[in-house]
């Protein structure tokens, strides 16, 4: 399937290339999408909603979001904002004309990647320091040995990685980075080899310009409480040996004693099963909120094997890392990119027991969870921290001086 996969790429960049769009390209206009089409969230909607108003400002024409959810469409034109359906004829054109394509998930589906050939193209990613595999960095590579073999030799080389991975040239474009350190990360993560990470800092740490209808209603019922927990698993492919910390009703009744919340979101791409929730001091999420809204009004972060415990660290919040089937994660499921001491700042629990355990000794006392080195970690992680203008400046500087960079 996976070398399936890569001849379709090639036939649609092979047809770029004896058939290109004739449309030129507008460097006045960029495009964004975000998850698959189908979330307005993460870094592709943050810097969205900066250069929609500030376009004027940064001499740009038009600042474009696609979707496949109509109702993304109707809440973004309710504020103004400049948005299409992904495969209207307002979309294609949009797609086949402007100069910078910006996705922060699928390069095969947050746009339609057939229309980027000659683009700009820059995915700016929804993760930091990338912790769990993925691509040659998951364990389920091992599985094709042959196949495995034929991509890295096809990612070794600049024209064969245009041409095979992803359409639309996707497999040759750049991401965005934050330190040195993350970058060699993102290296392994993504197995690339050139010079094509931007080094900034991420636009979802900046202030959100736009909140949603639904996620003002949240915010405000998150003002009821004094604390917050919010609990962050990543996604398995096999979520079999994975236990809900709130089987153990002892957690349950501790939240309830101590009148603290519980608001749980499920990673978007989770196969867990899960159903929304609200009341008895348990709040589970929509799986396509987007937290970054409201992340940094948490009072402690639970989180396994994501990179959301460095967004925390970004933030000044506390982390408990709840790891109830990390032996199987590790060796059977999506593998580690990092060693556990280079992420495990905070207290680790494998049974809900012992998360209770943890959340009683710490309770009323949270900050002391941060580590001692937190300002050596931040360093190593994020580096310096940036608003939108200097992030869209790092972003532009590396556009000019890498020009064919993504084409």
């Amino acid at each position: 399937m996976k070398i399936v996969s890569l001849l379709k790429n090639a036939v649609i960049n092979f047809s770029y290339i004896l058939n290109p769009i004739k449309a030129k390209r507008n460097v006045k206009v960029v495009l964004f999408g975000a998850w698959f089409g189908n979330r307005y969230a993460d870094n592709s909607r943050f810097l969205y909603e900066w250069l929609s108003k500030n376009k004027e400002k940064l001499n740009l024409s038009n600042v474009v979001w696609v979707t496949r959810r109509q109702e993304i469409v109707e809440e973004l034109r309710k504020k103004n904002y400049e948005v299409y359906l992904m495969e209207s004829k307002e979309a294609v054109y949009y797609q086949k004309i402007s100069g910078i394509h910006f996705i922060c998930q699928s390069p095969r589906e947050d746009i339609t990647p057939k229309y980027s050939n000659g683009a700009v193209k820059i995915n700016l990613w929804h993760g930091i320091g990338g912790i769990k595999g993925v691509d040659f960095a998951s364990k389920e590579c091992t599985d094709h040995p042959i196949v495995t073999g034929i991509k890295k030799f096809i990612l070794n080389h600049t024209l064969l990685r245009r041409l095979f991975i992803h359409p639309g040239g996707w497999g040759n474009c750049m991401y965005l980075s934050t330190t040195p350190y993350e970058t060699s990360i993102l290296r392994q993560y993504f197995a690339r080899y050139d010079d094509c990470f931007i080094e900034s800092d991420f636009p979802r740490n900046c202030e959100c310009i736009e909140l949603m209808p639904t996620e003002q209603d949240v915010i405000n019922y998150l003002s009821n409480w004094n604390t917050f927990i919010f609990y962050l698993p990543t996604f398995r492919k096999k979520p079999d040996h994975y236990v809900d910390p709130l089987s153990d009703d002892r957690l349950k009744d501790f939240l309830c004693k101590n009148n603290i919340l519980w608001v749980e979101k499920q990673h978007s791409y989770s196969k867990n099963d899960f159903d929304v929730v609200h009341g008895d001091n348990i709040f589970k999420l929509d799986p396509d909120f987007d937290i970054n809204v409201i992340i940094k009004k948490a009072s402690i972060v639970i989180t396994d094997y994501s990179s959301v415990c460095w967004d925390a660290l970004y933030n000044d919040i506390p982390v408990i890392f709840y790891t109830p089937d990390f032996d199987y994660y590790v060796n059977s499921d999506r593998g580690l990119v990092m060693k556990p001491e280079e992420f495990l700042f905070g207290p680790r629990s494998d049974t809900p027991e012992q998360l209770l355990g943890v959340l009683e000794s710490y309770n009323g006392k949270f900050s002391e969870i941060l580590p001692d080195n937190k300002n050596e970690i931040f360093e190593k992680m994020w580096g310096i921290k940036k608003n939108y203008s200097e992030i869209w400046q790092d972003i532009t500087n590396f556009i000019k001086s890498h020009p064919k960079g993504g084409i």
